[in-house]
């Protein structure tokens, strides 16, 4: 059924090529009807004036059936992406509110369980319980902060290297022990808004998310590259690296049965990304690094927000 369905849908290309194969055969084949059947030439400038106006009405009667078509498709997926939208919000709010709060529950208690049998073997169940807890709790302020990012058509100028640098002294206060280098430009304007930060901070726990060293052996390197293009960051670790079934999902744009992540982390770096026209890519070799590209702020747009930023202290008078 759904290949009948994809057969028959009017594309902008299957209607221009209808279109092209009803204007050939109409000239060929009336042209052949009208001078086999019309003998003088007064009768053969009335018949071909009748051909042109039928041939005008005829097509904007097909050029009005297809569009008829091709907007009751419209229609239909109008439809069906309201249903899903609102599908998706009854979703996020049970896992945010009904799920969370659950969650939170169990967490608790188990830890009031944990402080009475600190001595028993369950012990080591209890915090597998609170640990399991948490993940789930994480996966839920993830999903809010995809559902509260907003695609809209006018984009902020901000600079990439600000926030990389904000989002770089709250991961050293979370991981004290851990190596980090840095080697960015001084500014990095990019067309997005201040929600890329979220990007940036799942793609530097996640650096530390499953590494098997203790703090003091861990190295993360963040660096900037305009060489492309594009305003990248680039983040890496030496780490074991993501494992390629958590990847794979990512780079094909959908996950299957066969091929799917084990969480939403790797998901919501690329969903931001390309909300604002860009783009993530993997590179597991020694360790991971995770690029993070962004469209460059256009130099006006650029020129006016360092104007504005320069003009703001005195204003501020």
């Amino acid at each position: 059924m759904f290949h009948v369905r994809r057969v028959l849908e009017f594309t902008p290309r299957r209607m221009a090529g209808g279109y092209a194969v009803f204007g050939s055969l109409w000239v060929l084949l009336s042209d052949r009807i009208v001078f086999a059947t019309v003998a003088t030439e007064s009768t053969l400038a009335l018949v071909q004036t009748i051909k042109g106006w039928a041939f005008v009405g005829l097509s904007a009667a097909l050029i009005l059936g297809l569009t008829r078509v091709r907007e009751r498709q419209f229609e239909d997926s109008r439809r069906r992406a309201i249903t899903a939208s609102q599908q998706l919000q009854v979703l996020h709010r049970i896992f945010r509110h009904n799920v969370r709060n659950d969650i939170t529950v169990i967490q608790g208690y188990s830890q009031l369980l944990q402080e009475q049998f600190a001595t028993n073997r369950a012990a080591g169940w209890l915090e597998e319980i609170r640990e399991t807890a948490g993940q789930v709790i994480d996966t839920s302020e993830k999903l809010r902060i995809v559902s509260e990012v907003e695609v809209t058509e006018d984009r902020d100028v901000v600079d990439l290297v600000a926030i990389v640098d904000r989002e770089l002294g709250r991961f050293q206060s979370q991981f004290p022990g851990v190596e980090v280098s840095r080697d960015l430009p001084e500014r990095l304007p990019v067309q997005a808004d201040p929600s890329i930060q979220y990007a940036i901070r799942e793609a530097l726990e996640n650096a530390m998310e499953h590494h098997p060293d203790p703090p003091a052996e861990r190295q993360v390197s963040v660096a900037g590259d305009t060489s492309i293009g594009a305003a990248t960051i680039e983040i890496t670790d030496n780490g074991p690296g993501i494992p390629f079934d958590e990847i794979e999902p990512i780079e094909s744009g959908d996950e299957s049965q066969l091929s799917h992540g084990s969480g939403v982390g790797l998901w919501l770096i690329a969903w931001i990304c390309q909300t604002y026209g860009g783009r993530v890519d993997f590179e597991p070799a020694d360790g991971t690094t995770v690029a993070l590209s962004f469209e460059r702020a256009d130099p006006i747009e650029e020129a006016t927000d360092r104007l504005s930023r320069e003009l703001t202290p005195d204003l501020a008078w």
